[in-house]
């Protein structure tokens, strides 16, 4: 047993070398996730910069004296100039440092008691949408044209058709207020008790993943209606093996090749759709934070949300063609080859 697993890592591992995949990854961080980083924090402070309303002011209150809020403005760097305040506001965020919220408190604080909570929302949404796509994409392809192929593809239609909030709104409804089954907002950590922390998760997370269920399911299906039509399924169903062995064996993984670009851009805006739900679900998340900040004109906590939401697009852009070369030989090739030259 011990040797076959060594040979599979091994295999593995020869499919897509280490070496290859670094150099990759430092090309696409050169040439694209760094330079788009920067212009899109250019454009967020440009942007946050021009817009009304002067944060001394929010931070001190209205009563506030004048000379105060000059002091306050030294104290935050409002009175330097754009490109002063630009750079060392990027400096910082590099670092680490993204500032003191108008709240007094640093925005390193608040994303600590916000960041993993909706991390944790947008990883459970993605794997509920992700796995039931795939599962109804499967059974539909399979089912091709039969009466479980249609259910499946209203079902799916409905679950694309309906927003996220609304789907929400109508989760609440049926299983908080009517059936009292589940709890209808707040948070509840895993360590402190997991069945309460389970029971305020479910309903946000299948509402977050409902948009996702419906758009992998669909691809799901179509990319494995066309593999079925290959030659070499057609030569394993006349070689007698059965239709479930030709599905799972044979035709699922050339059909989830495809899948994979859909499911990289549906990561990434997982995180931009949690700021709906945590809403929705009172979620305490960084999707409320981002809201709070925007009613409060909590400049500093805007632009460093707006460019995590950024940056983690890109990473799941790149994670997603990395798993794209794994799955396809021909990209795999290709890449060998490009970074051999």
């Amino acid at each position: 047993m011990a040797s076959l697993v060594i040979e599979e890592v091994t295999r593995v591992r020869l499919l897509l070398p280490v070496d290859v995949v670094i150099q990759y990854v430092l090309v696409r961080l050169v040439k694209q996730f760094v330079p788009t980083v920067l212009i899109a924090s250019v454009v967020i402070f440009a942007l946050i910069d021009i817009l009304p309303g002067d944060p001394a002011v929010i931070a001190l209150g209205p009563s506030a004296t004048p000379e105060a809020v000059t002091a306050m403005r030294h104290e935050m760097g409002l009175d330097r100039p754009f490109a002063v305040r630009y750079f060392s506001w990027l400096a910082d965020a590099f670092r680490g440092n993204f500032g003191l919220s108008t709240t007094g408190v640093t925005v390193n604080k608040l994303l600590r008691g916000t960041l993993p909570v909706t991390v944790e929302l947008a990883l459970v949404a993605f794997a509920l949408g992700n796995l039931g796509g795939i599962a109804l994409g499967v059974v539909a392809g399979a089912n091709h044209g039969k009466l479980l192929d249609i259910v499946i593809g209203v079902a799916t239609t409905c679950a694309l058709a309906i927003p996220s909030f609304v789907a929400g709104l109508l989760l609440l409804l049926a299983f908080s207020v009517q059936l009292g089954w589940l709890p209808s907002a707040g948070e509840v950590a895993f360590t402190q008790n997991p069945v309460e922390a389970a029971k305020h998760l479910v309903l946000p997370a299948f509402a977050l993943a409902l948009p996702i269920i419906g758009y992998i399911s669909r691809f799901t299906r179509q990319s494995l209606v066309d593999t079925l039509t290959y030659d070499f399924v057609r030569t394993a169903r006349a070689k007698g093996l059965s239709e479930r062995v030709v599905v799972f064996r044979h035709a699922l993984k050339p059909s989830l090749i495809p899948v994979l670009t859909i499911v990289g851009i549906q990561l990434g805006g997982l995180l931009g759709g949690a700021i709906v739900i945590e809403q929705v679900f009172t979620w305490p998340g960084m999707g409320r934070l981002l809201i709070g900040s925007v009613s409060q004109k909590d400049y500093p906590t805007i632009e460093t949300i707006t460019l995590l939401l950024v940056a983690a697009y890109l990473i799941f852009n790149l994670l997603t063609d990395l798993a794209y070369a794994w799955a396809d030989p021909r990209l795999r090739s290709a890449l060998s080859g490009r970074q051999t030259r």
